[in-house]
């Protein structure tokens, strides 16, 4: 194994443990961003460069911090240019973490978080013309009022899926971006482009194995589903 990884490894879990320590001091949260940083910096030793201990810091942050204090601790390191590139990245990570979590956070939560989301992609695109095609076709399949405006949502998860299939980035043996776009498509009643994208799962190598976390009963339930639908259309 690579030595540099090793010490790599070594150093990221005694940045951990280090972190965990700083968390627990007393009123260490009550900190502005500005000082959090600051005594975070000051009291951390660590072997790694500054820029990786401060986005590992932003990463850690949200296990400890409201979703005002992350936007905070974020606002600062764009702010002052004390990141690597990828805080934006991180910061819609986190937040898409708490649209997901609807057993801590209450639907006017997760709504007010979306709608903090939207500006950060906007502000992304524009500062660094990253527009995450599939991040954002994600972020409007799953958004918190998608179940009280489904076409809306899916309307819009469909037009930047359809912009993450037209890049080149876009990979279509990712088991997970072809399932989610069959839902997709089969929740907006466009059965034959959902079996297409089923097919096309169905055809792929699971890498994942055990640990994946897809729903893969309901994918093959609506599979079935499409395949009955077209065989119906073809007999009549």
């Amino acid at each position: 194994m690579d030595p540099r990884w090793e010490e790599m490894k070594v150093a990221l879990n005694k940045l951990h443990q280090d972190l965990e320590q700083f968390w627990a001091q007393p009123d260490v949260k009550a900190c502005s961003a500005p000082d959090l940083i600051a005594k975070f910096l000051e009291t951390i030793d660590s072997t790694l460069p500054e820029m990786e201990r401060l986005g590992f810091f932003a990463s850690n942050c949200s296990n400890h911090l409201d979703w005002s204090g992350i936007c905070q601790v974020f606002e600062y390191l764009i702010a002052e240019n004390l990141d690597e590139g990828d805080t934006y990245f991180r910061w819609t990570f986190i937040g898409r973490g708490y649209l997901k979590d609807i057993e801590n956070h209450s639907l006017e939560e997760r709504v007010r978080v979306a709608a903090d989301l939207e500006s950060i992609f906007e502000r992304a695109a524009e500062d660094s013309d990253s527009f995450w095609d599939k991040v954002r076709a994600y972020f409007y399949y799953d958004h918190p009022l998608k179940a009280e405006q489904p076409q809306l949502y899916l309307l819009k998860s469909k037009e930047w899926f359809e912009r993450a299939i037209a890049s080149e980035e876009f990979n279509e043996c990712d088991h997970h971006d072809l399932q989610a776009l069959g839902h997709v498509f089969f929740e907006l009643g466009d059965f034959k482009t959902a079996l297409l994208w089923y097919e096309k799962y169905a055809a792929v190598e699971d890498l994942c194995g055990d640990a994946c976390f897809l729903d893969r009963t309901l994918t093959e339930k609506r599979l079935v589903e499409c395949r009955k639908r077209s065989t119906d259309v073809d007999g009549q």
